[in-house]
């Protein structure tokens, strides 16, 4: 019986932080619907507090050498600017089109990273991956459908902005593969935010809205919660579980922001984004569950 439980409470738990952590990001919509603040004002105080977060816990762990730098430097600057075009487009996405779009949208970046591997990590596309990719094109066209009307360009532009959120992910998924080999989990949490800081700082000098009191709360919360926190609960998931299992896991971040967009926002999906959703989803799965993705997906939020 002690032996059955030594080995079935890590993985537990390891499930248990996965799920945890796709519940926080599923959570990020309605922070960001909260907040009366510009996109790039938004992400800069999130990278602010996250990076800050992962510091201190690294130096009360005493581990500040992990965040010494080593090889592939410039792929990490690299990274990093493609992680704040990837916040910066998400963001938008979740101001100018519905959380359910912004979300599935941004979930089709499973099948941008089964297109991209064969030029940038000479990968072949397998035959039973082409239903995967017909299900996710269907479920684009589904979800973006009712943008095409007359006087819904805002929606247009924010369903525009969650694809290019997809793509910037599936492109950091393939370089973080290399990196990964190098650096811990924490210091590319860390590196990210901190040189992210370096690329927004410019953005607050040409315009600056001061936040509410509630507004810094929620930044706060963004950073620490749903960036920092979030990705270490991930992370050390991922010791306890398969990563196959680890990203068929995540996507209860979608379908976390949908139930809170319902909720607190009253935003009811169509009917053209409910059968797009599924379509889209049932692709990102099918995409793990064959294990096409070397790097465990984690949701870009």
């Amino acid at each position: 019986m002690s032996r059955k439980k030594i080995k079935t409470i890590p993985a537990f738990m390891g499930y248990l932080k996965i799920c945890l952590a796709a519940v926080i990001w599923g959570s990020l919509g309605i922070f960001v619907r909260a907040i009366n603040l510009p996109v790039t004002e938004i992400v800069f105080f999130r990278v602010v507090f996250a990076a800050t977060a992962t510091l201190a816990v690294v130096a009360v762990q005493k581990r500040l050498f992990q965040l010494k730098l080593k090889k592939h430097r410039g792929l990490m600057i690299l990274r990093s600017v493609g992680l704040t075009a990837n916040w910066l487009l998400f963001f938008c996405a979740l101001k100018f089109t519905t959380i359910a779009n912004a979300v599935l949208l941004t979930y089709t970046a499973p099948i941008f990273i089964v297109l991209l591997s064969p030029m940038l990590l000479k990968e072949k596309i397998e035959l039973k991956t082409i239903f995967s990719l017909v299900a996710s094109i269907m479920g684009i066209v589904l979800i973006i459908f009712p943008g095409l009307t007359i006087g819904a360009g805002a929606h247009l532009f924010g369903m525009v902005c969650a694809l290019g959120a997809a793509i910037t992910y599936a492109l950091l998924v393939i370089t973080s593969k290399y990196l990964l080999d190098e650096y811990t989990p924490a210091s590319l949490v860390f590196y990210e935010s901190f040189i992210s800081f370096f690329i927004l700082a410019p953005f607050m000098f040409v315009s600056f809205s001061r936040p509410t009191t509630s507004e810094w709360i929620i930044l706060v919360v963004m950073g620490i919660v749903n960036t920092a926190l979030a990705a270490f609960l991930y992370i050390s998931g991922l010791e306890q579980v398969k990563a196959q299992h680890a990203g068929v896991l995540a996507y209860l971040d979608p379908l976390t922001a949908m139930i809170l967009a319902i909720l607190f926002l009253s935003e009811t999906p169509t009917i053209y984004t409910i059968i797009g959703g599924i379509l889209v989803l049932i692709a990102g799965l099918n995409i793990i569950v064959q294990k096409r993705i070397e790097q465990p997906f984690i949701p870009p939020d």
